[in-house]
């Protein structure tokens, strides 16, 4: 939780030892202790159940006065929601010429994902703003999710996942870990 803000780390844990618990409390530490802006920290979840949950507890501890109201300008997303959002973004404010062509609405999702990933190479800059990256149950990324995680780890962004290897949903990956 008090890791230094640069640290990369992976948290692998069983179910009930308090990965979700850990994810809250070292945003909070980064937002309270370390004083880093809420707006440069980005949450990705597997499901949008994981979504709200996260986002449940970060606005209980800003009622229970354990962390500043600005905690909940912390993005928490699914990356389905992240991708979409930055494609949207892209194509309505920016000469980008690749994505003029899409109805991103009516791609699937391998193809969001996939629009996304090559985007997000071609402008890397798009991911300035994001300096913190938690990536929460991090055992059910699959396919494309991996595909986004591995090109954020070849950038500059502090990253922590957690998760359990032993509750993956998806069998037939293996999660890098350098």
């Amino acid at each position: 939780i008090e890791a230094d803000v640069s640290r990369r780390m992976i948290i692998n844990a069983g179910p009930g030892t308090g990965k979700t618990w850990t994810l809250i409390e070292k945003i909070i530490n980064l937002v309270d202790v370390q004083e880093v802006d809420p707006e440069t920290i980005l949450v990705l979840c597997f499901s949008k159940a994981a979504v709200e949950v996260v986002k449940n507890r970060l606005k209980k501890a800003a009622d229970e006065e354990r962390v500043s109201e600005v905690i909940n300008l912390v993005d928490v997303r699914t990356f389905d929601s992240f991708a979409s959002q930055v494609l949207y973004w892209v194509k309505d404010e920016s000469e980008y010429d690749n994505l003029q062509y899409y109805d991103i609405g009516k791609l699937n999702y391998d193809e969001r994902i996939n629009l996304f990933t090559s985007t997000i190479t071609d402008l890397p800059e798009l991911m300035e703003q994001c300096c913190h990256l938690f990536v929460d149950e991090v055992q059910d990324l699959a396919g494309r999710d991996i595909n986004i995680l591995e090109k954020l780890f070849q950038s500059n962004i502090n990253i922590v996942c957690v998760g359990d290897n032993k509750q993956a949903t998806f069998q037939t990956h293996s999660t890098k870990t350098n």
